[in-house]
């Protein structure tokens, strides 16, 4: 039996910034879908996991100025991008590295609406 080795890593990270338009068919489509079926809370928290660069808070946050997003990636290179994507929104996004496979992250210290 083979090993599986495939792992992201900051490299992966790099790629997929680079090339996530095309890897992604119509995901400006799918973030505006996602966006629409946002439950309608005032204030509304957000627990994005694999936040990647961003691009998903900054529609959100763009969209409801409500929102807080708790952006969750497991890439430091991903969440420095996703941070500066979405400065303009100053406090409204917070940025946590985390390991999907680990269970920490599954009891936040807030109550996601999402």
């Amino acid at each position: 039996m083979t090993e599986n080795t495939n792992q992201w890593d900051e490299e992966t990270s790099e790629t997929f910034i680079d090339y996530g338009r095309y890897m992604v068919p119509e995901r400006e489509r799918q973030m505006a879908i996602m966006v629409a079926l946002l439950p309608e809370r005032t204030p509304l928290s957000v627990l994005e996991l694999c936040c990647g660069e961003g691009l998903l808070a900054d529609e959100i946050l763009r969209a409801r100025s409500e929102a807080i997003v708790h952006g969750y990636d497991g890439s430091a290179r991903m969440l420095a991008a996703a941070a500066t994507r979405t400065a303009w929104a100053g406090p409204r996004f917070i940025p946590q590295e985390f390991d999907l496979g680990s269970p920490d992250w599954r009891q936040p210290d807030f109550r996601p609406d999402a």
